[in-house]
């Protein structure tokens, strides 16, 4: 297991929104939402913080995005970095 204060999400493109979640398995049961972020329409790229409102300790944590971009005639995300402190 390990705590995490903060994870951060350089995506290209605009309109993501992903939650962080925190999972005690190797599947999504009983996962929980400890936080969300989203870009705001009109920027080229940007990077997410996703912000615990304390830091979490999970052996599993999962990038969920809930929203992809639109994108060539349909929907793509790009992920660039992800920096986890």
């Amino acid at each position: 297991p390990a705590s995490v204060r903060s994870v951060a999400v350089a995506v290209g493109g605009s309109g993501s929104t992903l939650e962080l979640l925190s999972a005690t398995g190797n599947t999504l049961e009983g996962a929980k939402v400890v936080a969300k972020a989203g870009t705001t329409s009109g920027t080229a790229s940007g990077t997410l913080s996703l912000t615990p409102a304390s830091p979490v300790t999970s052996r599993y944590f999962v990038l969920w995005f809930t929203t992809a971009p639109s994108r060539d005639g349909g929907y793509r995300i790009e992920v660039n970095e992800v920096s986890v402190s």
